[in-house]
């Protein structure tokens, strides 16, 4: 379903035909009623056209059936010109009918004539015999456009179109001249002309619904067809939409579902996204702020509506006092504080706190405007001079937010008071302490539930109304008792009322410190009086303890309900509480020193307390939820034993007998069974969430601080200001906040030079791509003249370029490079701009060689420059580009710009976020949350909570500029603005933008908002302020206004482009009189803001509002009124001076470290000093080695950083160009380019990072348990890898296993060796080396007569009969000698680095290239550590096969065939393959079959290397990777005579 069928469908105000040019209207649609009540034309005149048009079209077209059928060839072309007539001359209805249905329907009620004059502001008699509106054609007034009921009205709109389409079909194209002939027979009565008319409109139906739906012309037989039917139906049950009168009204007597909505008829996920649900109904429809009435974000995509009662304006004093306690610390310190430098206006603050809660809770007034338009309340004005601010704008967002809070609370509250009048007991311990201490909605919770447990029995009777109807009794489940229910009706209850106290005397004790009432002992000890409540059924063995543990139960239960102790035990924990963390067995090998929770494995009592200003805590309950760790959150030993003994002591008696000694022992016993097992779990678990609470809120609040910073800022080359020193007036050179300069944008993509092509996008002013090109690069001749060409034609006001790779660098010194040749000033040139200049180092906003200050352009217009010297002014910065990734890939730019390339839109983003980043942000709607603004922790905050946070500070930023109303209806783009506008929302700014839509799309002034019904009181309070509407100085009318308000509502207001809001329009026009020294007789016939007017245009208006005493008006105003405007005269003044000036900060380029983390990923964390990374060595110099990091950025090795020994003039023999090194950060140089000065020096690599790397331990950390379990571990390992493996003295030598040999070997180069224990014996060893990254061979080493001591005493054997006399002969002539030639082989040309399948995909597209030829390579096998595979492809239709090449310490084994070099290898190869290849051309055959088989004699799937298989060894076991046979000795040099095949491609 279409957008507009859903708008239609949905509009308050139905959608008429927009197509001027076409039929105004339909056929029976009835007259529109023009704003004076009078028809829209002569119906005199109308029935003249309409008799003499019937004469000739029935003398044209109504012919008998003989000559219809001697003119059957003509019918199509006498059936298009009927259509033709149609359209061009519209039927009418018969005159008497038209006046039946006037007079029986059309006379509008004394109700509507009311409701119509209301929103039009014009007054209707009954005379005027009004008709009630029907559609038809477009109306002048928005009265004529009456609001459909939800459901069935407005489920007429969708199909208005299609009823319109439906009556131009060929079988009724005469219905209407012919039924016209009939009705105008005045033998006939109305009731029959209308029962004829329904019968030919259901003969109608009938047959379109044959002719549309036929089974035959579809291509669907008829079974095939019923069984659609039966499971979609024949579209019966929306068929009454489809049949309507003449006036568009539906025939009632056709059948259709009762009660049909738009879930019925459309997918809830369309409704959902256009906002059309129910939810979104009602918000529409009240007159209160969006965002005040959802839970959640207006950007959500799941909101949550909230309905609440309004706020009593009672309660108010009650909701300041409660929110002032609750601002925050630095209200205290300001305020409260002893000393405080504010302490005189606490009384004040209170006042101010008061005005905003009744602004935002009974005005339903929102932030924005309250800041803006109400900061005088919020203020001291304490003249003379003196001017106090008592709340900030986050302050009155967190009044917001606590006066929700305090609003649900009330609402407890009220329920509570319901239930306990209900009840009818007279409590007072209820009344006189716990209702009024009632401040939270856990203290009303425990309110409910103490009430329940203490009156359980009437609870269940005040359930039940004197209306219910009881149920059967006999049905009704058994009910649970707890039990302390079955205590309490027991005789241990009076044991309990024995101790001498109950649960609310201790609880008031301890609540005053004092013993207001004191415990009052028994006579004899607690032993002795509880036999008496001991089980009889027990006999002589009868124990005391028992009733009295019971009895404890009680009064400990009792206790720990008490709501008081229980908002005590919050508090304690609040302020109190500490936090220990330890790993669980899951956690401790996990968790390791390099972990980021290695942080807090071992936290130990740190207080909550200093953890609410960082996401630790939130981490560590992730890191719990996980369960790597177990958390304790508990109140220090001294902090609770102080807590337990002053409960104590509220429980004791003040006797020191013997006796109540033994009693108060009881009653203490009961305090520490309620601490332990009530309230401190209570407090834990409660401050748990509450800690977390906090901490996503301050996270949040990080965020946005975040995206304010991002969006505080004007677009890039906005603000005109001139060189030079600093200005005192920004205002001056900002003087429109929608100020956009026209960009240009570009991108290499990934900078691939044959693969990507450079998009270059220029952006206008409105955000609107204009011109688009694709180079090939930009260093010809052509794409340089079309990138040039496009410069001067469009004339940018600034390049913006941004990229996903640091080869984006390249392009942005190209177009620099470009720029300066083609501006034809000279290098040395002194009018060459700063910008030109040849830059040495970066600068801190992205000069020099990274962009160019925004400072030093003077105006992007370059009018009158007839030479090309204005393009050297043309600043090239980077520019964030994450907006533009998020914009790139989505469904908006797909819709808005289907036909550019991903990366054109990529740019597209990039011009519009250097045009304005507000803008920007505005249109991600709820994939704001994507943009990632803290890097540790935003992820824990949840992504409501976040766009909440992220959606204030847009509105703060949007009202802080405004929203030019015009242009957000008439301009998509620029919409994204409207929903933050204060009072509005997405909801409501939709049905204004359609509102205004209906009236023309165009508002003059503000009084239209409210006036035409566009929006409803509330909302244009909170709104009117920030909509700007910008004045048509070419208006004729601005010369001289007429002051009569009838005759100005149309007209303009030069107020309406300030932020004065139209309650202070007066005061605006009293300073602007006394400004110009008017009186009333100067402005007598003139519009009332022609001083305005006047004033602006004034050219010494600085000096003649300057000349103004404002604070003695604020002072005679307060005097008088009571009413303090002196923040309000500023604005006023400044708004005369400067309409509605921007108020933001230049545009901010990004740093150095943006622009690198932009283009590789890399930050300051992963370049840190001393880090260890691979790197590629693409360059091999005499003084340096030049290498590249995987993220693309090039580092240089100098010689002294290559090797131990620093005389080495050859330090570099041992590097090739295209193999990987570990190499070490030295430094990161940010000059012209980046560059990473490293160091490769085995020493320096040897000694790793782990320092570096390791994650430091909180400094409350508990480190003798840390040790405790790192040795338990270590005892761990060593128990499962065997007590009593080999320990050999060499420097090689290591106690790990494989896994942990491997990752020893990790950072290390190639050819490094460790030698280790084997699990096959004492006996054996094990040698593992690195082969390549990620590739280790383990070598299975036997000692023959050895005594498994701490020495070799034996020979050592290698799988294959290789024998060594000690382990430096097996490293050096074994293991280094493999890997030499390992080396050796990897530097050959034809060997290719990667997996098996690239391998493949890179033969493959060589002879797709190359038909004729064939091509191989050497990669290595990965399956077998230390062997190689020769992997070729014969020609284009043969498959890709594998073959084996196995490394020896001094050859190289092919099959049966051994070799002492790589180029006799590579002629082996070649004979081999053509022996086999004239074997199987002979008809001989071979068991590699042609090509298909490996050589093995079977299939290898995938074309997986032979013996893959073979090698797999027990994973306890030692890998023997030379299970195969021995290879034979290496054969004669020379054995292989053939020459290079060319046919294999060069070598």
């Amino acid at each position: 379903m279409s957008d507009t069928e859903l708008a239609a469908h949905h509009s308050a105000a139905p959608d008429q035909d927009n197509n001027e040019d076409g039929p105004a209207d339909s056929e029976g649609s009835g007259d529109v009623v023009m704003g004076d009540g009078a028809p829209a034309e002569d119906s005199s005149e109308e029935e003249e056209e309409d008799e003499e048009e019937a004469a000739r079209i029935r003398s044209g077209f109504i012919v008998d059936d003989e000559e219809e059928e001697e003119e059957g060839a003509d019918e199509d072309v006498r059936r298009h010109e009927r259509r033709r007539k149609r359209h061009k001359h519209k039927h009418k209805r018969p005159r008497h009918e038209r006046e039946e249905d006037e007079d029986a329907d059309g006379q509008l009620e004394d109700d509507d004539l009311e409701l119509l004059a209301e929103n039009t502001g014009q007054r209707f008699e009954r005379s005027e015999k009004l008709s009630r509106i029907r559609r038809g054609r477009r109306s002048e007034s928005p009265a004529d456009h009456p609001e459909p009921r939800r459901g069935e009205k407005g489920m007429q709109d969708i199909w208005e179109d299609d009823v319109r389409g439906s009556e131009d079909d060929d079988d009724d194209d005469m219905r209407g001249f012919i039924e016209s002939s009939d009705e105008e027979d005045p033998a006939i009565t109305p009731e029959e002309r209308r029962a004829a008319r329904e019968e030919k409109r259901r003969q109608r139906r009938e047959a379109r619904r044959k002719g549309l739906i036929n089974p035959g012309v579809a291509g669907i037989d008829l079974t095939e067809w019923e069984e659609i039917v039966e499971v979609f139906g024949d579209g019966g049950d929306y068929e009454w939409a489809l049949d309507l009168d003449e006036d568009g009204n539906e025939v009632k007597h056709q059948p259709r579902k009762e009660n049909l909505r738009l879930q019925d008829v459309f997918e809830p996920s369309e409704i959902k996204a256009r906002l059309l649900t129910e939810d979104d109904d009602l918000i529409r429809s009240q007159d209160i702020p969006e965002r005040m009435q959802m839970l959640t974000s207006s950007l959500s995509p799941n909101p949550t509506v909230i309905t609440q009662e309004a706020f009593r304006h009672t309660d108010i004093n009650a909701a300041a006092e409660w929110v002032v306690q609750r601002l925050g610390e630095h209200v205290e310190r300001k305020f409260f504080h002893f000393g405080a430098p504010l302490a005189k206006y606490n009384t004040k603050l209170v006042a101010a706190v008061q005005y905003a809660l009744d602004a935002l809770l009974c005005q339903t007034l929102e932030v924005p405007y309250i800041w803006t338009h109400r900061r005088d309340q919020l203020s001291v004005f304490d003249p003379p001079g003196r001017t106090e601010l008592l709340l900030t704008n986050e302050d009155l967002w967190r009044i917001f937010t606590l006066g929700t809070k305090f609003r649900a609370l009330l609402e407890r509250k009220r329920m509570l008071d319901a239930l306990y009048e209900r009840l009818s007991v007279g409590d007072s311990y209820f009344e006189n302490h716990i209702h009024g201490a009632l401040t939270s909605v856990e203290m009303v919770a425990d309110a409910t539930d103490w009430l329940g447990m203490k009156y359980k029995d009437r609870k269940m009777d005040a359930l039940v109304f004197h209306d219910d109807v009881i149920a059967d009794k006999k049905h009704k489940a058994p009910s649970r008792l707890s039990e302390y229910e079955l205590v309490k009706k027991s005789v241990i209850s009076q044991l309990a009322k024995a101790f001498g106290v109950t649960a609310e005397q201790a609880v008031i004790n301890f609540k005053s410190g004092s013993r207001l009432d004191s415990a009052v002992d028994q006579d004899i000890p607690p032993q002795e009086f509880a036999v008496q409540f001991a089980d009889p059924a027990a006999g002589p063995n009868l124990d005391p303890r028992q009733p009295l543990a019971k009895a404890r139960m009680l009064l400990s239960t009792e206790l720990g309900k008490d709501p008081l102790l229980r908002e005590e035990a919050r508090s304690m924990f609040r302020n109190s509480a500490v936090v220990t963390v330890l790993p669980t067995d899951k956690g401790l090998t996990k968790i390791d020193e390099f972990h980021p929770y290695h942080n807090f494995k071992y936290l130990k009592d740190k207080p909550l307390s200093m953890m609410l200003a960082a996401p630790q805590y939130l981490h560590i309950l992730k890191a719990e939820s996980d369960m790597l760790i177990t958390v304790d959150i508990h109140l220090p030993q001294d902090v609770q034993k102080e807590w337990t003994d002053s409960l104590c002591e509220a429980m004791v008696s003040e006797d020191f007998s013997d006796i109540a000694q033994a009693w108060n022992e009881e009653r203490r016993l009961v305090a520490k069974q309620v601490m332990d097992t009530i309230l401190v779990p209570l407090g834990a678990k409660w401050v748990k969430e509450w800690a977390r609470e906090e901490l996503e809120d301050f996270l949040a609040g990080q965020a946005a601080a975040a995206l304010q910073y991002r969006v505080n800022m004007c677009g890039l080359m906005a603000v005109t200001k001139p060189r030079g020193g600093p200005v005192a007036n920004l205002a001056v050179f900002s003087p429109d906040p929608d100020t956009t300069p026209p960009i240009l944008a570009m991108s290499w993509g990934e900078g691939h030079p044959q693969r990507d092509q450079i998009s270059v996008v220029f952006v206008d002013q409105g955000g609107r791509p204009r011109d688009q090109l694709t180079l090939p690069n930009l260093s010809d001749e052509a794409p340089r003249t079309s990138f040039v060409e496009l410069l001067r034609r469009r004339r940018p006001a600034a390049i913006v370029i941004g990229g996903f790779t640091i080869h984006t660098m390249k392009l942005h010194e190209r177009v620099r490079d470009i720029l300066k040749k083609e501006s034809g000033i000279p290098e040395e040139s002194s009018d060459m701009p700063g910008s030109m200049a040849p830059p040495t180092v970066w600068e801190a906003v992205g000069g020099g060689a990274w962009g160019t200050a925004v400072a030093e352009r003077a105006d992007y217009d370059h009018g009158g420059e007839d030479s090309d010297r204005w393009l050297a002014k043309i600043p090239v910065n980077y520019v964030k580009d994450d907006v533009a990734r998020i914009y790139q890939s989505s469904q908006r730019a797909a819709e808005e710009f289907s036909a550019l390339s991903s990366l054109a839109r990529y740019c597209v983003g990039l011009a519009r976020y250097a045009q304005s980043p507000l803008l920007e942000h505005c249109a991600l709607g709820s994939d704001l949350s994507a943009i990632t603004f803290d890097e540790d922790a935003q992820q824990l905050v949840p992504k409501e909570k976040l766009l909440i946070a992220l959606e204030r500070t847009l509105v703060n930023a949007v009202n802080s500029i405004g929203v030019d109303i015009n242009r957000a209806v008439n301009d998509p783009y620029y919409f994204h603005l409207l929903p933050f506008v204060s009072g509005l929302g997405p909801r409501k700014a939709q049905f204004m933008k359609k509102k205004i839509d209906g009236i023309g799309g165009t508002l003059v002034n503000r009084e239209q908002i409210v006036k035409n019904s566009i929006s409803t009181i509330q909302i244009w309070l909170n709104a009117a302020g920030f909509l700007r509407i910008v004045q048509d100085e070419s208006d004729g009318r601005d010369a001289k206004r007429n002051k009569r308000r009838d005759e100005s509502a149309d007209q303009q207001d030069p107020l309406d482009a300030t932020r004065i809001h139209p309650e202070d329009y007066e005061l605006a026009r009293k300073m602007a009189m006394d400004a110009l020294e008017y009186d009333e007789e100067d402005t007598k016939d003139e519009h009332p803001s022609h001083v305005i007017a006047a004033i602006i245009a004034d050219k010494d208006k600085e000096t003649k509002l300057n000349e103004l005493s404002l604070e003695d008006f604020a002072v005679n105003l307060l005097q008088t009124t009571q009413d303090n405007k002196r923040y309000t005269l500023d604005v006023i003044k400044s708004e005369l001076l400067h309409p509605f000036y921007d108020p933001r900060p230049e545009f901010k380029l990004p740093t150095q470290w943006d622009i690198i983390t932009m283009l590789t990923g890399e930050t300051l964390r992963s370049l840190k000093k001393g880090l260890i990374v691979s790197v590629a060595v693409y360059r091999i110099k005499d003084s340096c080695i030049c290498v590249r990091l995987a993220s693309g950025l090039d580092g240089v090795i100098n010689s002294d950083y290559i090797t131990d020994f620093h005389d080495d003039a050859n330090a570099a023999k041992w590097l090739t160009k295209g193999q990987t090194i570990p190499a070490i950060i030295l430094d990161v140089k940010l000059d012209r380019n980046v560059t990473v000065e490293l160091s490769c020096r085995p020493h320096d690599v040897t000694l790793g990072d782990a320092q570096w790397r390791r994650v430091a331990p909180d400094p409350l950390s508990d480190v003798a348990r840390a040790r405790y379990d790192a040795d338990i571990l270590l005892r761990k390992k060593r128990q499962e890898t065997g007590d009593n493996r080999r320990v050999i003295k060499h420097p090689n030598f290591r106690n790990d296993n494989a896994r942990q040999a491997e990752d020893y070997l990790a950072p290390r180069s190639r050819g490094e060796v460790v030698i280790r224990p084997s699990s096959k014996g004492k006996n054996h060893l094990a040698v593992t080396w690195k082969v390549d990254e990620s590739l280790y061979q383990h070598i299975d080493v036997t000692e023959v007569d050895g005594d498994g001591g701490q020495t070799v005493a034996g020979r050592l054997v290698v799988e294959g009969g290789s024998e060594y006399s000690d382990l430096d002969e097996l490293i050096v002539n074994h293991v280094k000698a493999i890997a030499r030639r390992v080396d050796e082989l990897m530097a050959h040309e034809k060997f290719k680095a990667g997996s098996q399948e690239d391998i493949e995909r890179q033969l493959r597209d060589y002879v797709n290239a190359y038909p004729t030829r064939s091509i191989y390579a050497f990669t290595l096998n990965r399956q077998r550590p230390g062997h190689f595979n020769i992997v070729f492809l014969a020609n284009k239709n043969s498959n890709i096969v594998s073959w084996p090449v196995k490394v020896a310490p001094s050859y190289y084994a092919l099959f049966d065939t051994s070799v002492p070099s790589v180029s006799q290898l590579t002629d082996a190869f070649k004979t081999r393959h053509l022996y086999e290849t004239t074997k199987a051309a002979a008809g001989g055959k071979t068991p590699y079959g042609a090509g298909i088989m490996t050589p093995g004699g079977s299939r290898t799937p995938g074309h997986v290397t032979p013996g893959r298989a073979s090698i797999r060894q027990p994973a306890s076991r030692t890998p023997n990777p030379y299970a195969a046979s021995q290879i034979p000795p290496p054969a004669a040099p020379g054995v292989f005579a053939s020459g290079q095949n060319n046919s294999w491609g060069p070598r």
